[in-house]
């Protein structure tokens, strides 16, 4: 009996000590993951917080924040970085006619706009900048695009913040800002023939000089 009980606390100590080894092997493997899935945390976080494109500036980079675009009001102001050099600030081109065209190397309608725009920007040269907007596109994407069709007027790339102060919903879209600074007109889909994108611009136009 005395055996029986004596093999039996043996083997509860023998338990015990394989109890408490499995918990610090788990401890002891765990401890590194911990680790290592706190570092990739604080990655991510850092990635994220620079990720946001830093050649994009809005309206709260601006003293008058106008918050979005509404016809009849000021334009959001907002600077992009150009893709060849340079960078184009709304605010800046005070004076004369602006069409704001935002769209994607993807987009079918946007590419069958894009004669139409290149040749509005030849036509009113000095009197209309045409600037285009390729949202969430990669450079290599836009360069290709761009040489492809020809397009000569100023285009840079908006990580989406541009796109939001504008209330794009779709593309492409097109907004016209007059010579004041206000909002004209707004397209939320393409101009289907030049005598239409005219017609917008002339609106513009004769309402900055009026």
């Amino acid at each position: 009996m005395a055996d029986t009980h004596r093999e039996s606390n043996q083997s509860q100590n023998y338990t015990g000590k394989t109890i408490s080894y499995k918990k610090s092997s788990i401890l002891g493997w765990l401890a590194p993951v911990l680790v290592s899935a706190g570092l990739a945390t604080v990655a991510i976080v850092v990635t994220v917080s620079t990720a946001r494109s830093p050649t994009v500036s809005g309206p709260a980079d601006n003293s008058e924040d106008y918050g979005v675009a509404t016809l009849g009001r000021p334009a959001p102001d907002f600077n992009v970085e150009l893709i060849d050099s340079g960078t184009f600030r709304l605010s800046e081109a005070k004076g004369k006619v602006v069409l704001i065209n935002f769209w994607g190397t993807w987009c079918a309608p946007c590419e069958k706009e894009m004669p139409l725009l290149q040749r509005a920007s030849k036509a009113f040269e000095g009197e209309l900048i045409v600037v285009g907007l390729a949202v969430n596109d990669s450079k290599d994407a836009v360069l290709k695009f761009r040489s492809r069709l020809g397009i000569t007027f100023p285009v840079g790339l908006d990580d989406g913040r541009v796109a939001g102060y504008y209330l794009v919903s779709g593309f492409p879209t097109t907004v016209i800002v007059g010579k004041d600074g206000t909002v004209v007109s707004r397209e939320s889909r393409a101009f289907l023939d030049y005598e239409s994108l005219i017609k917008e611009i002339d609106k513009a136009r004769l309402q900055s000089d009026s």
